[in-house]
């Protein structure tokens, strides 16, 4: 017979009479169990009978405190990183150049070189022809030796024009305009014995006694040692 039949189970007459202070009581029917009496009647369920297994409650776990050192602990080594990272970062902006700014104009691409200017002698006021270069006689005062590239009529035709012809120079007087059509040169002079400017353009001789193409110029001025000034 289940729980429930027996509950049903009509009470005795005596259980009906009797009015006990409510509680659970042993059932009055007999049964197995106690049976809850609220006062005036009997609850029509029973409490567990015996040998009935019961629920097991399972306490919630107690949280575990961290100690309050490991809380020092942690927050000293996170200000220490922040602090290292911080150097660090500025260290590199120091050690990095600026960054050119926006507003700043670009460079302009290097001029590719022109052609050279021609030479100037020091000694006179004439410019060379263009690619004129000088040879080892600047090494000796009042003495240039220059190498025209061009033919010896040419650099006359360019040289003549600069020069003041039959005219005085530097305070210098005019002397002479010598052209020997042998040994193809011509020759201007100024001065005297004791002060000569000489002006001479001949073959090009790189070595002695070995010509080369282009034109030789001489320009002096110092006491007259060839014998070829003013008289």
């Amino acid at each position: 017979m289940s729980i429930m039949a027996r509950a049903r189970k009509p009470l005795s007459e005596e259980s009906r009479t009797t009015s006990p202070a409510p509680g659970w009581y042993p059932d009055p029917s007999g049964a197995p169990g106690k049976r809850y009496f609220d006062g005036r009647q009997w609850a029509e369920y029973l409490a567990d009978p015996p040998g009935a297994p019961r629920a097991v409650i399972t306490p919630w776990p107690t949280r575990r405190r961290i100690p309050i050192w490991v809380w020092i602990a942690v927050t000293v080594v996170l200000v220490t990183v922040a602090l290292a990272v911080g150097r660090l970062a500025s260290t590199q902006r120091e050690a990095s150049p600026p960054a050119a700014s926006s507003s700043t104009p670009a460079a302009p691409p290097p001029t590719p070189p022109g052609p050279q200017a021609p030479p100037h002698s020091h000694l006179v006021n004439i410019t060379l022809p263009a690619g004129s270069t000088a040879t080892g006689g600047q090494a000796v005062p009042g003495l240039e030796v220059w190498h025209v590239p061009l033919r010896i009529p040419d650099t006359v035709a360019d040289l003549r024009p600069q020069l003041p012809i039959n005219a005085p120079y530097d305070e210098l007087p005019w002397c002479a305009e010598t052209i020997e059509v042998s040994g193809a040169i011509t020759r201007w002079t100024w001065g005297s014995a004791e002060d000569l400017l000489l002006i001479e353009v001949g073959p090009y001789y790189p070595t002695v006694g070995a010509s080369a193409d282009g034109t030789q110029v001489t320009i002096s001025r110092h006491r007259d040692r060839t014998g070829v000034g003013c008289g």
